[in-house]
């Protein structure tokens, strides 16, 4: 490979990485956007489930405080609790969802990492191999000047003989 070809290799090496540095940026951010819908549909999932938690144990406690509770109540009670439910059961689905999102957005970043990664070790060992291929060229440079050096004195000492 001649020089030049590394060079470019190396910039599009280069301008790959930055572009794949960007992809797992904008996916860190998806990721950071997907956990805070999800902990917001935690928290709804979390207040609806307060909502009947409080409800119940406030028909528990009526119940046994012996107070008499009219039909019309007891009817209104049990609509609310229908609603709350079918609230709640919305509200599963919604963070089940949230949470796939989430998981997703997840293994997005990880994706994005284990690309970039895998170009900033090609980089690395392609650094590695320019080094070495120059140390070789170094010690060439100097195997041929001390071949250079000797025969001149070999030539030196053959007319001086």
């Amino acid at each position: 490979m001649s020089t030049g070809d590394g060079r470019r290799d190396d910039k599009h090496l280069e301008t790959l990485e930055r572009w794949k540095r960007l992809e797992l940026e904008a996916a860190q951010a998806e990721h950071r956007v997907r956990q805070a819908a999800e902990a917001e549909k935690r928290s709804q999932h979390e207040r609806v489930q307060g909502v009947i938690d409080d409800a119940q144990q406030f028909a528990r406690s009526q119940c046994e405080s012996g107070a008499r509770l009219s039909p019309q109540a007891l009817l209104l009670a049990a609509r609310f609790s229908q609603a709350q439910e079918r609230a709640l059961a919305q509200a599963q689905q919604v963070l089940r969802e949230s949470q796939e999102a989430e998981l997703a957005a997840r293994q997005e970043v990880i994706s994005r990492f284990g690309h970039l990664a895998g170009i900033e070790k090609l980089r690395e060992r392609r650094r590695e191999r320019a080094a070495r291929e120059e140390l070789q060229q170094q010690q060439k440079g100097m195997d041929e000047h001390a071949l250079l050096k000797l025969s001149i004195e070999i030539a030196a000492d053959d007319k001086n003989s």
